[in-house]
């Protein structure tokens, strides 16, 4: 039989019995299968820590106050077997694995709170396929939920947030470089959209270009000087005269058909020569109705309506698919006619 100790003077003899049991269960050396057991009689692997409903404190605490040495370390020879395995199935608000990370130093630190270290030195056999990952999530959501549910599962989650600081800041959510292969794949997405939330523009980073969308229903590019592109935007020309000929007045100057449904944003006009005495006035009409309450004007001495004491305004921004466009020139510089009238449309297809 073993011997059992409760913790007092009897903690001092020699031990000759084939288990040790300290305390009924608080510590238990099963030596027929050479297992230890804390908390439990009956451990079922080398080391078992069993810790009770109500124990009121950490089943397993590592202090380490050497500041140059591992705490904890695993050398494992594992070729199948997972080699740490969390098993958390009644967590509610808790975290399966939780790491905190109190910087509190005042000097240049690159502290790094989760490092993954993977090196591969074997060669790779001809007609070998071998497939290594560096983080895989699998998330699986195979309950029959009511109808009324709201599930969401997330992989990665990330919030990062400098509060109350000044100085420098960069925050990077998630810092990917990939280079060295036959294909280089930074990011891809199977069975889905990338959801963008919508923001303003953004802060310039050089050598880096961003995409965005704001609430304008539009996607944006901005490139490292800043400089800001609609990448959704549509633009459409239409030449209304040649480039020599006095402009004249009257409808229907340019007939064409829209070759796709477009929601207006603005609309332009310009010309190679400008007017001189008058304006120039321009309307835009689908299928017989004009689609200007104030329509544009290019003033004289200029060339383009975007400098008209006058701005044109979009009474109309919804144009069909091959819907019926005309372009009248409504009004003519006094003096000097114009010539080499265009018309731009601005919008995103609908």
């Amino acid at each position: 039989m073993a011997k059992k100790y409760t913790g007092s003077n009897e903690g001092q003899e020699t031990v000759e019995a084939p288990s040790l049991a300290i305390d009924d269960g608080t510590l238990h050396v099963d030596a027929a299968n050479n297992r230890v057991g804390i908390g439990t009689k009956t451990p079922s692997a080398n080391l078992e820590i069993e810790q009770s409903s109500t124990g009121g404190s950490s089943a397993l605490k590592i202090d380490n106050d050497d500041t140059d040495q591992i705490a904890l370390e695993i050398e494992a020879a594992n070729i199948d077997a997972d080699v740490i395995s969390i098993s958390a199935s009644a967590l509610t608000t808790g975290n399966a694995l939780f790491i905190d990370h109190n910087d509190t130093a005042t000097t240049a630190v690159t502290p790094v709170s989760l490092h993954l270290d993977f090196d591969k030195s074997g060669v790779t056999a001809d007609t070998v396929t071998s497939s290594y990952k560096g983080i895989d999530f699998d998330m699986n959501d195979a309950a029959t939920n009511h109808s009324g549910s709201i599930v969401n599962m997330t992989g990665i989650d990330m919030d990062i947030v400098s509060a109350n600081a000044t100085g420098t800041l960069t925050n990077i959510g998630l810092d990917i470089v990939v280079s060295g292969a036959d294909k280089n794949i930074p990011i891809r997405i199977e069975g889905g959209g990338l959801q963008m939330k919508e923001t303003t523009t953004p802060t310039a980073t050089a050598d880096y270009g961003q995409i965005y969308t704001k609430t304008d229903n539009q996607l944006y590019f901005q490139d490292g000087a800043g400089n800001e592109q609609k990448v959704t935007e549509e633009i459409i020309c239409i030449a209304c005269s040649d480039e020599t000929t006095n402009l004249t007045t009257g409808t229907a100057k340019v007939t064409f058909h829209m070759p796709f449904a477009i929601t207006l944003t603005s609309v332009k006009a310009t010309c190679t020569t400008a007017p001189a005495g008058s304006t120039i006035i321009v309307d835009i009409n689908e299928a017989g109705s004009t689609i200007l309450s104030t329509k544009l004007s290019i003033d004289a001495s200029e060339k383009t309506s975007s400098s008209a004491a006058s701005a044109a305004v979009i009474s109309d921004t919804s144009l069909a698919n091959d819907a019926l466009m005309t372009i009248d020139i409504d009004q003519i510089g006094s003096g000097t006619a114009g010539t080499g009238l265009k018309v731009w449309l601005y919008g995103y297809k609908a």
